[in-house]
């Protein structure tokens, strides 16, 4: 057996003991429905209601600046800056979204939605197994109250084997977005802005459209429960637009990481890069949210804007204040909705039985007082 059959072997052996490993974490399936009991949780009264998306329609945001053939409608921009960052193409595209057979056949008629939100998850090429613990923990959230989920995983080119098994991945989930550029760490702003590019263009502009990393656990009740809130304000009080939900950390006049070679290395910023000693205040990676309006104009300014391989400070904050948006719109709810793997002590491997199982089981349970479908 040669050296590239004994690869394909152990890959697919390791893509088989991620499925049992995984199903440790759910000790029981989800019932289609649950019970909605007396709520102590504030009710919000929703006056704007969310389109729905007819089938094999595509839609492009209103708001965006750019055509189909990349022509942009702010010139005098470009001519200042001198920059213009060409647009991302696909190999391959996600099917799920509009995939409504789930829904229909597990959740039925008696599951409404007043608004719908897809999450953009970072992910590295080989990570097999992280994809496969949210597709069954919290990405496996189709319905969660008022609210309608869906989970994109979104990576870039890869070589060989791995690519092959992304290609198989693809074909079973649908829930892939692969585009033609490098999936390398320092390359995490362009994963990003390819995510919100394929977003603005397929997505009605009134979706929610939340960016994370593919090391979280996220607590999709309490995110239900702050879009409610957040739709509330911005209709009670007039907002221009959703704010940016910082849903993991938010951080204020951090500064720039000097230290080439320091432990921290992977963040650091030269001052050729940015020249000022702080950063505005910015969510910290991980995990953030806003409405699709507000994505397709922090994407137009990101395509006159050399980028910062701390993607969450040059979107949130650098392409943020270019966009006009204050740091008032930059918000960090009180309670917990993301949590990241290395945040729970003695946990360091996702590869372990029983990885995060007490942690999701703990999240799952604030679910029995919500209607809830998943797929």
């Amino acid at each position: 057996m040669n050296k590239y059959r004994r690869l394909q072997v152990c890959l697919y052996v390791a893509v088989a003991i991620t499925c049992s490993l995984t199903l440790h974490i759910l000790s029981q399936p989800a019932s289609k429905y649950a019970t909605r009991k007396d709520r102590s949780l504030p009710q919000f009264e929703i006056k704007v209601e969310s389109a729905q998306r007819p089938a094999n329609k595509t839609y492009k945001n209103k708001i965006a600046l750019t055509t189909a053939s990349g022509e942009v409608t702010s010139a005098a921009q470009t001519q200042q800056t001198g920059f213009l960052r060409p647009r991302f193409t696909y190999f391959r595209e996600p099917e799920l979204i509009f995939n409504d057979s789930c829904e229909h056949d597990k959740c039925g008629p008696k599951i409404h939605h007043k608004w719908s939100m897809v999450n953009f998850i970072k992910s590295a090429a080989g990570n097999f197994i992280r994809r496969e613990l949210l597709r069954r923990t919290w990405g496996s959230m189709r319905h969660v109250d008022s609210g309608r989920f869906a989970t994109v995983f979104v990576i870039g080119k890869s070589e060989g084997m791995t690519n092959k098994l992304l290609i198989e991945e693809g074909d079973r989930y649908g829930d892939l977005l692969l585009f033609n550029g490098p999936d390398d760490y320092q390359s995490m702003p362009m994963k990003t802005m390819a995510g919100m590019q394929w977003a603005i263009e397929n997505l009605p502009s009134d979706y929610f459209y939340s960016s994370g990393d593919d090391d979280f656990m996220v607590n999709v009740g309490r995110l239900q429960e702050i879009i409610d809130e957040g739709r509330r304000n911005v209709t009670d009080y007039n907002w221009p637009e959703f704010p940016i939900i910082c849903t993991y950390r938010t951080i204020n006049s951090a500064q720039p990481y000097r230290n080439k070679t320091g432990i921290y290395k992977k963040w650091y910023i030269s001052e050729q890069e940015y020249k000022w000693p702080y950063y505005p205040k910015s969510c910290l990676g991980g995990f953030y949210t806003t409405r699709l309006t507000a994505v397709a104009q922090l994407f137009e300014e990101s395509r006159h804007t050399p980028h910062l391989s701390v993607d969450d400070v040059w979107i949130t904050g650098i392409l943020r204040e270019k966009m006009g948006m204050p740091d008032d719109m930059v918000v960090t709810p009180n309670a917990t909705i993301a949590h990241h793997f290395l945040g729970y002590k003695r946990k360091r491997s996702d590869i372990k039985i029983g990885f995060m199982k007490n942690e999701w089981a703990k999240i799952k349970n604030e679910f029995k007082i919500k209607q809830i479908c998943t797929c």
